[in-house]
């Protein structure tokens, strides 16, 4: 599909652990090219010179190692060498930025910038899209049209194929679907089915057959929310925000306990209302995130995605920091044994052991447990000091507590 030949070089970026490396090693090996490994994607400084001295002419990672790796090359002012040789760009295992075609295209001048899609149970890719231009209209990059000997269906629950415009999931057919989990019989019978098309591999991917021929994708059945009775797609409100608001590089839309919550990264001193302004600009009221927080980088899992779990996480422990509750297993130890030895239930990490109905007697039933569960004896003289719940959780720490 590419024309990989004995000429091109591709920098191992993934992990061994993520699928996306076996078209590393196999795609690229038996075409004769070569592969040139990277030790460690956060060393900038080994992807730099790596790239330029090898000359690398293909790239394949998810969207945000590429994001990532721009960003650093304009954050430092470095330009690329006029000869550089970069050729192709495959984008997978992710939401492509609406902005990232453009900045690629603006470093990488020569280079063809293709999203692809599918599962690692379906040969990994099964559907391709090669971006030339960004379409003001798209809310996302589309996914794009079936690889040679893969089929892409979108079928409602009886499994029928639906009509230009309707919304169903997205089932693969064709050679590259898998026989099943090894060892995993019920899980083989959920995800793969059997029906008028052959056998085929259920993807949990909602999308939609376009009039332009493509197939739009709509995200996961797990990025779709229902908020108050509305059901919201988490994608949709990443596509708006970053289609609409250039001083954002990228953001991450997640759902924490019934509220809906945006996290981005900017270097501008863009404002939080001023995002939520725009937000309700395009999308309904109850699209408009309540909480909006600013990163210097979004989390990622170990296959550099972006870590929604991580996200949802933050959100408590940014409320538990404002309303002073325990951050962490040191701080609720020593709150369970406060509140035992002072008979208060909710004791903040803030609040004050004398104004608490404290005293020496009861300072050192405090020491006693401390002991008792950390196997640390505290100078008195030190308890006497350390009047809250985070004084005493950073003298358990000077003591090489984790």
């Amino acid at each position: 599909k590419f024309s990989m030949n004995t000429q091109d070089k591709v920098m191992g970026i993934s992990s061994m652990c993520f699928d996306l490396s076996v078209f590393d090693l196999f795609g690229t090996l038996a075409a004769g090219a070569s592969l040139v490994m990277i030790h460690d994607i956060r060393d900038f400084e080994e992807m730099y010179e790596v790239f330029t001295k090898e000359h690398i002419t293909v790239w394949n990672s998810v969207p945000c190692i590429m994001d990532n790796f721009i960003c650093e090359l304009q954050r430092r002012s470095l330009n690329m060498p006029k000869e550089n040789k970069l050729r192709l760009a495959l984008l997978s295992g992710d939401w492509i930025p609406l902005s990232l075609p453009e900045r690629v295209k603006n470093i990488f001048k020569q280079c063809q910038l293709v999203s692809l899609g599918g599962a690692t149970e379906a040969s990994i890719w099964s559907i391709y899209y090669p971006i030339h231009e960004v379409d003001k209209c798209w809310k996302s990059i589309p996914y794009g049209y079936p690889l040679s000997n893969q089929k892409i269906y979108i079928l409602n629950d009886r499994l029928e194929k639906l009509p230009i415009g309707v919304i169903g999931e997205i089932f693969i057919g064709g050679k590259g679907v898998a026989k099943g989990y090894v060892n995993e019989p019920e899980l083989t019978v959920k995800s793969f089915v059997d029906s008028k098309f052959g056998r085929l591999y259920r993807t949990g991917d909602y999308g939609v057959f376009t009039r332009e021929g493509v197939i739009e994708f709509l995200g996961r059945k797990d990025g779709q929310v229902k908020l108050f009775g509305h059901r919201i797609e988490l994608n949709e409100i990443e596509a708006v925000v970053l289609a609409n608001e250039k001083r954002i590089e990228k953001c991450s839309a997640v759902v924490n306990a019934e509220r809906l919550c945006l996290f981005y990264v900017s270097s501008s001193a863009i404002t939080a209302d001023e995002i939520s302004n725009m937000i309700s600009r395009y999308l309904p009221n109850y699209m408009v995130p309540q909480i909006i927080i600013k990163l210097e980088q979004l989390p990622v899992n170990g296959n550099n995605k972006i870590d929604k779990s991580r996200l949802s996480r933050m959100i408590l422990e940014q409320e538990n920091r404002e309303n002073g509750w325990p951050m962490n297993s040191i701080q609720l130890a020593l709150q369970n044994i406060w509140q035992k030895v002072l008979c208060v239930d909710n004791i903040k990490v803030n609040d004050n052991f004398y104004l608490l109905g404290g005293d020496s007697l009861k300072l050192g039933r405090i020491q006693y447990s401390i002991k008792e569960n950390f196997g640390i004896s505290i100078p008195f003289k030190d308890m006497f000091q350390a009047i809250t719940i985070q004084k005493q959780e950073k003298i358990l720490l000077n003591y090489g507590i984790k």
